[in-house]
């Protein structure tokens, strides 16, 4: 793991991106002085049974003040309130790289993996071996301060410089992979329910949405609670996506049979994009495929330019990629 990240120095591109976040702080808070929470903490600075009731929901109110969104938490916050904001970059590797590798050797999932047998084995590799109450005030500092999206595109561009110097994959990357993963969520916490198809009933879920390239690299995630339809906002994901990369070529978008509902084809079509979908025989029973000349057909896992055919159940989807 020490090797992969001195060849790819993904740990090294969030913690410059969180340095990046810390000066910004720094900027925007214009000499204020963030007050220090200290209030209903006995000498020690430990919380007591008045501050955990102080969180409790009030009458009258929908959601409790700790359940609320990381942009209304923000309100009213100096900038520079976060511990990450002060500290150095040699502090904040370690942190990131325990939060990265702990689910690679544990088989326990969330805040426990870090408690697990082996994640003590990590302490050559961090340095230090923080507490889990410790990353999670950072992870959830760091959404307050609204670096989910801006850490995310951080590791995307990384990969994206990757899967080219290394994988010389230039192919791959003219294709985005889009899908929905609906989530049971076994929790005391709030959210709304949705179809969770892998379990076959209606309970409370989030759906994740993740946007990557043919190499893996990642782009986009959204998170959502309940259920989140892909159609009505598929489009301004990939425009997003593309905007992220920052280069001259439009992409084929794939995406499973969602894809082929009447909205996402007609908003496709409008924007003049190309979508890879398999279309099933009862939506277009007349349908023939033609190949226009120089194109040939490949399997689409190939990934080569041209036209690409996805073969399901005998059914296809035809695409000319101009790009």
């Amino acid at each position: 793991m020490r090797a992969a990240e001195l060849e790819t120095g993904a740990i090294g591109a969030l913690a410059g991106e969180v340095q990046v976040l810390a000066e910004e702080a720094k900027e925007a808070s214009a000499g204020r002085t963030p007050e220090a929470d200290l209030a209903h903490r006995d000498e020690l600075g430990h919380f007591t049974v008045t501050y955990n009731r102080k969180r409790r929901r009030k009458r009258g109110e929908e959601i409790a003040s700790y359940l609320r969104s990381a942009a209304e938490k923000a309100e009213g916050r100096v900038p520079s309130w976060p511990r990450f904001v002060h500290e150095r970059k040699e502090t904040l590797e370690p942190k990131l790289a325990m939060l990265t590798y702990a689910p690679l050797v544990s088989g326990t999932k969330g805040w426990d993996a870090l408690r697990a047998t082996e994640a003590a084995g990590l302490l050559p590799l961090t340095g230090f071996a923080y507490m889990p109450s410790t990353l999670a005030k950072m992870t959830s500092a760091l959404a307050i301060s609204g670096a989910g999206p801006r850490l995310l595109e951080a590791v995307g561009k990384n990969w994206h410089r990757v899967a080219q110097e290394r994988w010389d994959e230039p192919g791959a990357m003219a294709a985005l992979y889009v899908d929905n993963q609906m989530k049971a969520v076994w929790s005391s916490l709030f959210t709304q329910s949705g179809k969770v198809s892998r379990l076959n009933r209606v309970m409370p879920c989030i759906a994740n949405t993740f946007v990557h390239t043919g190499a893996g690299t990642p782009l986009l995630a959204s998170v959502q609670s309940g259920t989140a339809p892909l159609a009505p906002r598929l489009v301004e994901l990939v425009k997003e996506a593309e905007a992220k990369l920052d280069d001259e070529v439009r992409r084929a978008v794939v995406i499973d049979a969602e894809g082929s509902t009447f909205d996402i084809l007609e908003a496709f079509a409008k924007e003049g994009r190309v979508i890879v979908t398999p279309l099933r025989p009862a939506r277009a029973p007349a349908l023939q495929l033609e190949y226009s000349r120089g194109s040939y057909f490949r399997p689409y896992v190939a990934r080569v330019p041209g036209i690409h055919c996805m073969p399901s159940r005998g059914q296809c989807s035809r695409v000319r990629s101009r790009d």
